[in-house]
């Protein structure tokens, strides 16, 4: 349905308009795909990661719980948090020990991925520092909650992008 969407979307814009509408799509389709393909990235990370430490502490269903692990990473906002209770339930099933050190080391790494690593990819992927990227997080979380928090991002990147061609358009017309 996407392109029969398109079509009547451009039906109703001006002629005079379209280009500009097509450069407002292009952007917003850019960002978004660049965000989801970065979420993809983290999924990966973190699944690779936690089944290489279950794999060190020799913990059953290393596999199973690093995919799930991965899997639910990639969703923003509540992945990071309910990401690592797989790896936890498969560890603590094994030993109560080897629970409490795997769960410490996961929750060691899952940190460095969630606050360093990840603003990182995101900032370079969609061309913005990585202190705006947390700062976005927070102000879309504020304004709208987990869906703010979600779409914060790319939305931040689409206006900023958008914004940058307005005045590069408006200092054309002075001169």
């Amino acid at each position: 349905e996407k392109s029969s969407i398109e079509k009547f979307i451009k039906q109703l814009i001006p002629e005079k308009y379209k280009e500009d509408y097509e450069f407002f799509q292009t952007t917003l389709n850019t960002t978004f795909a660049s965000f989801l393909r970065i979420q993809v990235v983290i999924g990966l990370i973190v699944g690779g990661l936690t089944i290489a430490v279950l794999a060190i502490f020799s913990i059953e269903f290393a596999l199973s719980a690093g995919l799930l692990a991965g899997l639910l990473s990639m969703i923003p906002v509540v992945g990071p948090i309910i990401s690592i209770i797989p790896p936890l339930l498969a560890a603590a099933t094994f030993s109560m020990q080897k629970g409490i050190i795997t769960s410490a080391v996961l929750f060691l790494i899952y940190q460095l991925i969630y606050n360093i690593i990840a603003p990182k990819l995101v900032g370079s992927a969609l061309k913005i520092h990585p202190v705006l990227v947390i700062l976005s997080f927070i102000v879309g979380y504020k304004l709208a909650g987990p869906w703010g928090a979600i779409f914060a991002v790319p939305i931040t990147v689409s206006v900023g992008i958008i914004l940058k061609e307005l005045i590069h358009y408006w200092q054309e017309e002075a001169n």
